[in-house]
């Protein structure tokens, strides 16, 4: 017997606001007794949904009815073998009609009433019913009357169905179907598609992480030499007249140490982003893509933000070092501290949702705008936040930003206070004096992800800014974290940002401009192309220093980019040698140095051979668009950002005039393949007419290699609509 019951109840799930329910049933001693059995069903949305039935109706009169249903109504296909008029009808033949004719989701109770059109159902699966009756009836007409009962007695087989583009077409969501339902038409996911690409992604990563950790252990050992060298210079210059020769020894040893660490911090750092170069722009470029489904584009976030906190880590281990060495500084700006502490809860909002932790903001007394370095007060909060919901497994973690009373900061800023207060599991004394030295983790926290820097960075962000950060805790009491800086006054007025902008192309008179882009990496030659070629851009590429002097030797550009760290011939001695005019007769073009290195004394280092621009790997697309806009005087087309973040899809690049000469039935063909996502078909299909419809093979395969299915198939349909 058909699961109405069950019909009904998905379909309400699916559609929660349905007021009307419509089942076609017809007047044949069969059909009356179907209408029974909806009866029979009905009991427990008595009043929740008003019910009608077609029997009252001609066949023609039922058409036009679910043509011209009112919203939030259903349709349930039920039995309908004649009309009121005596008509003879079929369930299947109706089924179709209803499916194409009616302005409301229809749903099915039998596998064999799953027309195109229909949403699905819980239905019976009639052959496999058949088998069973049939089977019952066998073993009747042997007498074997036990095991007849116990068939009988055995529910009817139905299963939960349901076509995937009929869910999408009425906006219903499949996450509300019981997890056994079966879907048709669904498309396949990221896994099947990008399988390779995943794997490799998820490996650079696994072995960058590897990297990491060699550098960590490394860096720890050369830490642990200097705290040696440290502690035996008391006892030197003790017997500085004695030894003065073995000190100068050890001296020029410990300076040797040190620049060996600078070295291996610089060149492991180049050797990380470089990779991370490409594992972090094509991401972002893959997922800007117009081609790629939300579900693809969520994946590709996925390895996109995990590049990125590897780059993180990284960074910290490279400021650590630059704040050791005394060479971190302060880039005071306008700063919104309501923005950026708004900013900081955002960064921390999804893990403390996962943990079930309140985020709670208090803002006393706080200027509307204040001078000072926003990156470095935005790290420290952040530390302190991620540290707080971290150790915080239920409760509340907030931050408190207060400006103190006239008078007690100096005469031309403020002092302002700040304060992060968890209701976690505290800190025992013991590791309270120890909590702020690099690497250091307490028990507790050696079971949680982190490097162990993040306070040793916050403490000393606070030292430079003019503070001292200060910790109050005891264990099942939660921990404050605290301190007071001095800011500058600034205008509230000076805060207003530009309206975000994205980048679409070069102004028609300035394209055509030629940019060599000379990397020994080929990912990263390919990211630069894949950014600049579609902007307007003529880019030529040298895998090498010499391949880039060969090029230039032949050839004119407008601008070149050039990696730092490359065998043989380095993007420094390219950029020397060009100077000294191995570039020819050819005008010498702008050189931007890029570098994966995060050391200040490379840019001087570059600028001072002769480069006009410097850029930091992973490269950002911003920081690129404004270095061709100096170099080049060049100016960008750019429109307003979505709220979606997202591109406009890209237009076709066949068209329906040029399917339409194409046989009706090659046109299906291709239909079909197009919706299987079966490229090879697509191909094999339009074979036949490369000769005489060239330009129309080459379009759609370019729209393949666009991953442009659905538009290809909407052309299609509007071929068929001409004819």
């Amino acid at each position: 017997m058909a699961d109405i019951g069950g019909t009904l109840a998905q379909a309400l799930a699916l559609f929660p606001g349905t007021e009307h329910v419509l089942f076609t049933v017809g007047t044949s001693a069969a059909d009356q007794a179907f209408k029974r059995l909806i009866e029979a069903s009905l009991p427990r949305w008595a009043g929740a949904v008003a019910v009608e039935y077609t029997d009252a109706l001609t066949l023609e009169q039922v058409y036009q009815r679910v043509a011209r249903l009112p919203p939030h109504t259903i349709v349930i296909n039920g039995s309908y073998n004649m009309d009121v008029n005596g008509a003879p009808a079929t369930p299947l033949r109706v089924a179709r009609e209803v499916a194409r004719r009616a302005n409301a989701p229809a749903f099915s109770l039998y596998d064999t009433a799953l027309v195109p059109g229909t949403v699905g159902g819980v239905v019976l699966q009639v052959e496999h019913e058949a088998h069973r009756l049939a089977a019952t009836a066998l073993m009747l007409l042997r007498r074997e009357l036990p095991q007849a009962e116990a068939q009988m007695a055995r529910p009817a087989a139905s299963v939960s169905v349901y076509d995937w583009e009929q869910l999408r077409r009425w906006r219903a969501d499949p996450a509300l179907l019981p997890p056994n339902t079966v879907f048709l038409h669904q498309p396949p996911g990221l896994w099947r598609q990008h399988r390779d690409a995943v794997l490799a992604a998820v490996a650079v990563i696994a072995l960058l992480s590897l990297l990491l950790a060699a550098l960590w252990r490394q860096r720890g050992r050369l830490l642990r030499a200097e705290r040696e060298l440290l502690r035996h210079r008391g006892q030197l210059e003790e017997q500085v007249r004695q030894r003065t020769a073995a000190l100068s020894v050890a001296l020029g040893d410990a300076e040797a140490a040190n620049r060996a660490k600078n070295v291996f911090l610089a060149n492991m750092s180049h050797e990380l982003r470089t990779p991370l170069n490409a594992v972090i722009g094509f991401s972002r470029m893959m997922g800007e893509s117009a081609a790629m489904a939300p579900d693809e584009k969520r994946n590709l976030a996925i390895i996109h933000r995990a590049g990125q906190q590897l780059l993180r880590l990284i960074n910290d281990i490279l400021e650590l070092s630059k704040i050791e060495a005394g060479r971190a500084m302060l880039q005071s700006e306008a700063v919104d501290l309501g923005e950026l502490a708004r900013e900081v809860l955002d960064m921390v909002r999804a893990r403390a949702g996962q943990a079930g932790v309140a985020l709670t903001l208090r803002c006393h007394d706080v200027p509307a705008a204040v001078r000072l370095d926003g990156a470095k007060l935005r790290q420290v909060l952040l530390n302190l936040m991620s540290n707080a919901v971290k150790f915080t497994e239920r409760g509340e973690v907030v931050l408190e930003l207060r400006g103190l009373p006239p008078g007690v900061g100096s005469e031309d800023g403020h002092l302002l206070a700040f304060a992060v207060r968890d209701s976690g599991i505290g800190i025992a004394s013991a590791d309270q004096a120890r909590i702020f030295e690099p690497f250091y983790q307490t028990d507790d926290g050696a079971a949680k992800e982190g490097t162990g820097l993040g306070l040793a960075i916050s403490r000393e962000f606070v030292h430079l800014m003019g503070g001292t950060l200060m910790v109050e805790s005891a264990p099942g009491h939660g921990s404050v974290f605290s301190f007071t800086i001095p800011a500058g006054a600034e205008e509230a007025s000076r805060l207003e940002p530009p309206p975000a902008m994205d980048v679409s192309g070069l102004a028609p008179a300035q394209r055509g401009k030629r940019i060599l882009v000379v990397d020994d990496n080929a990912d990263g030659r390919q990211l630069l192309v894949g950014v600049l070629a579609p902007l307007g851009f003529v880019v030529l590429e040298a895998d090498g220093g010499a391949a880039a002097l060969r090029v230039l030797a032949r050839e004119a550009v407008d601008l070149m980019l050039v990696d730092w760290r490359m065998p043989g011939v380095d993007g420094l001695e390219v950029t020397r040698r060009l100077r000294a005019g191995a570039g020819g007769a050819h005008a010498q073009p702008p050189v931007v140095v890029l570098t994966a290195s995060a050391f200040e004394e490379e840019r001087r280092e570059a600028l001072a051979a002769g480069a006009d621009g410097f850029l930091r790997k992973p490269v950002e697309n911003e920081a690129l668009f404004q270095m061709l806009e100096r170099q080049l005087g060049v100016v960008f087309e750019r429109r307003p950002r979505t709220s979606e973040s997202e591109p406009a899809p890209p237009p076709p690049l066949a068209t329906a005039a040029q399917l339409a000469h194409l046989p009706a039935t090659v046109r299906a063909a291709l239909r079909g393949a197009l919706r299987e996502l079966n490229q090879p078909m697509v191909l094999y299909l339009l074979a036949p007419y490369r000769a005489g419809h060239g330009p129309l093979v080459e379009a759609v395969e370019r729209m393949l290699q666009q991953y442009q299915y659905r538009q290809l198939c909407g052309l299609i349909d509007e071929a068929e609509a001409a004819q």
